[in-house]
Parts: C-alpha cells; sequence; structure tokens
C-alpha cells in the first residue's frame, strides 16, 4: 500500500513539473477564488507603483522633462515593481494640442507628438520591460482632482455623457488589445460626489440604484463592452470611494455594498475589486479636517481596530468560496516622507501587515515627486517614492518597510 500511495506521489509530482514546464501560452492574468493567476494557474501579486501625469494639464507622464524614459523603466524595475498604474484624463485622449518640449526636454523626440501619442510610446517602453500596465482613468478633465469637483463621476452634464465614457474605453482597448502585457483595466478612478454643472450642488453616486449614477451598473456595463473586444483583460472596479456631504451622514462605502450585491460580470474570472486607503483619510473623514471635525482618521486607530474596520469595508471579500468572494487591489496608498507623524509611520506599517497578510495586490502612491503643475501639495511632494531630479530612489523611514513589502510572497 505504501509503494502504491509513494508511486502515485511521484506520478503526480511529475505531471505537475510537466505542465509547469510545458506552459508556453501568451501572457494573461486571470482571477481565482480571491488570488489573482497567470496563464499557467500560478498566483501574481501585483507589486505596482502610481505613475500620474497623462491626467495633469502638460498631458505626459511625470518626469520625463527630467530623466529618459528608458531611466524611468529602468527605476521602476530595479524598485521591484512588476505593475504600473497609468493614469490617464478622457480629456487627454482627445487632445489635439502637441506635447511642449519643455514637458519632455529629457526626451525631446517625444516633443511635437499628440499625448496619445507620447502614451502608446511610454507603454511599450514599459511592457517592453516586462511591466505589466494597468490603465487607468484618472479624471475627466486634465486636471489635479480635487476632491468635490467635476471628475467625481465617469460622467458630467458639462464635459461627457457614459456612452461618451464608454466609447473612450472601447478606443483604448482596441488599441492596445494586441499587447499582452497591457493585462487590466481600472475603470475609474475614486468614484465620489461630484459638483452639478458649474453648481456647487452634489450629485451623489451610489451602488446598485439602476439611475444614471449607478456606478455598479456602469461599471458592469463597461466591463462586459470591454471583454467583447478583448477577453483576456482583468477588470479593476474600484468601490464608491465617498457619497452624500461630510457632517450629513457622508462616509467612504469602499467594498461595503459588495457583499449584498456583488458585481456580476459574462467573464467572471476576471473581477478585481480596487480600493484606496490613505491615513489622513477615515470611513467618515474626507481627509479635510474642517469637513470632518469629529470624524476618526485611520491614522488615529490602533492596529486592532484599523483591522476590523477594514476588514468591513473591504477584507471580508477575500473571504474564500463566497458568492461575492474576489481579489483586492490597494490601488493607492502611501505616506509622507519628511512630514510624517508618529501616527503616519505607525499607519503605515499597519496597513503594510495588513496588505502582506491578506496576500493583496496593491500600487504605492506615487512614483513622482511633484506636481506638473508646480503646486507645492505635501500630500504629492512628501508622498512621492523618487528624488526631484527622478535620478534614483529617497532613501528615508519608508525604505525599509517598501522593500518588506516588495519582497514579501
Amino acid at each position: 500500500m505504501k509503494q502504491i500511495l509513494l508511486f502515485l506521489c511521484l506520478l503526480f509530482s511529475y505531471y505537475n513539473a510537466i505542465a509547469a514546464t510545458s506552459c508556453n501560452f501568451s501572457f494573461e492574468l486571470s482571477t481565482k477564488d480571491h488570488h489573482i493567476i497567470d496563464q499557467c494557474g500560478n498566483r501574481v501579486t501585483l507589486k505596482s507603483v502610481n505613475w500620474f501625469g497623462f491626467n495633469e494639464p502638460p498631458q505626459v507622464a511625470g518626469g520625463l522633462n527630467k530623466q529618459s524614459l528608458q531611466h524611468i523603466v529602468n527605476l521602476i524595475k530595479r524598485g521591484g515593481f512588476n505593475s504600473i498604474r497609468l493614469t490617464y484624463s478622457n480629456e487627454m485622449l482627445h487632445s489635439k494640442r502637441l506635447v511642449e518640449l519643455k514637458d519632455v526636454s529629457a526626451n525631446p523626440e517625444l516633443a511635437n507628438k499628440f499625448p496619445l501619442e507620447v502614451m502608446d510610446i511610454v507603454i511599450k517602453a514599459l511592457t517592453d520591460a516586462g511591466l505589466v500596465v494597468i490603465l487607468n482613468d484618472h479624471t475627466t478633465l486634465s486636471q489635479w482632482p480635487q476632491g468635490f469637483d467635476m471628475n467625481g463621476l465617469w460622467h458630467h452634464s458639462s464635459y461627457q455623457t457614459t456612452a461618451e465614457w464608454l466609447n473612450d474605453w472601447v478606443m483604448l482597448v482596441n488599441r492596445y488589445r494586441d499587447n499582452p502585457l497591457v493585462a487590466g483595466v481600472d475603470l475609474r478612478n475614486e468614484v465620489r460626489t461630484a459638483r452639478y454643472r458649474h453648481t456647487w450642488l452634489p450629485v451623489f453616486p451610489n451602488w446598485g440604484n439602476g439611475d444614471e449614477n449607478d456606478w455598479k451598473l456602469a461599471a458592469t456595463q463597461a466591463a462586459n463592452l470591454i471583454h467583447e473586444i478583448n477577453p483576456h483583460l482583468l477588470m479593476v472596479i474600484e468601490g464608491i470611494n465617498w457619497t452624500g456631504l461630510p457632517l450629513f451622514q457622508g462616509y467612504r462605502p469602499l467594498l461595503i455594498p459588495i457583499r449584498q450585491d456583488p458585481v456580476i460580470l459574462n467573464i467572471p474570472n476576471k473581477l478585481v475589486y480596487e480600493v484606496h486607503v490613505y491615513g489622513y483619510t477615515g470611513p467618515e473623514h474626507t481627509g479635510e479636517k474642517f469637513s470632518s471635525m469629529g470624524k476618526m482618521r485611520y491614522r488615529e486607530m490602533n492596529e486592532d481596530l484599523l483591522r476590523s474596520t477594514l476588514d468591513k469595508e473591504f477584507g471580508y471579500v477575500l473571504e474564500p468560496e463566497q458568492p461575492y468572494t474576489a481579489p483586492i487591489w490597494l490601488g493607492e496608498f502611501g505616506v509622507g516622507s519628511q512630514h510624517a507623524t508618529q501616527a503616519d509611520i505607525l499607519w503605515f506599517q499597519h496597513i503594510i501587515r495588513y496588505v502582506t497578510n491578506k496576500e493583496m495586490s496593491w500600487a504605492l502612491w506615487p512614483l513622482n515627486p511633484e506636481r506638473a503643475d508646480g503646486i507645492i501639495e505635501d500630500s504629492i511632494n512628501d508622498f512621492g517614492l523618487v528624488k526631484d531630479d527622478w535620478s534614483d530612489y529617497r532613501e528615508d523611514w519608508r525604505s525599509q518597510w517598501i522593500r518588506k513589502l516588495v519582497s514579501a510572497n
């Protein structure tokens, strides 16, 4: 009997080894239960960094005026990242304004091209280096998002209809469908309360109401439409980042509604949910102290309370074999290098332990050390991973924790 069991074990190991060595399918990411897997069935953790710029007024990726594109790509690789969350604006996709030399002065060959042409070149450089690209529809307008603005929803009565938003995705997916390392699409950044037209009247997103502001409905429609063009893509759907008004029962739903009302796609093994978490925000805290006075921030929670809060907001989705089970990508999180308080430092350590223990994919915010418009803002200039000249990574108190995160799993 022992000999038979030993023979079966050896046979099983042999066939596994054959399967592993003979897997030569084209690169593709899918999902299995609460994990992302590759075309060979191996578990994959997206270890990503956010690289912004195509969503800003210059409409080009940041740093191209400081270092060569190849240098930046090499820098990303050297940091241990395997993927990029590449942000853009819908306005940029249609821009007829040529890129100015001053915005790409370290790469003069990119000047006098349309922004979308530059994005083509950036994506090719990234994927030629073996980096996975996740396209992120960050804003409607080419501007820095300001929370309560025109970019909160995927549509806006003055700028973009839902149909136009869908058409932009169709165009992009067709454009990159032959590049397998453009492996996923992040349908919309931080869906939240937005301004109606050019007034200060609010418009609230919802999950499942069936109206024009139903994010679940719009995201499902977009994902199924995209899969008709390219069924190989991961569909990254972020939970609602904020709905309502601060101090008037406004809150951060994230993935809480998923328990009762999960997304159902025509190709179900491509769904990844996304959340964003920063220490200076909270379940009922926008991050702006006057509008959220008296509400608790994540960085004010001890590790046990933070863990239980995050489990309620999204962590439960990782429970195996549930109707709502799916992988989660922490698409944005980060902390300052110089102005961090002790609470910020502890929060960063806690969130890294949480992500590692949950075996989640993640994307640090951001690679960039500055905004393109020159406005100094601690949450960007202080959060950036690279030096002001983009020559190398900053070495600061965060570095040891980021290295632990990158080397995990």
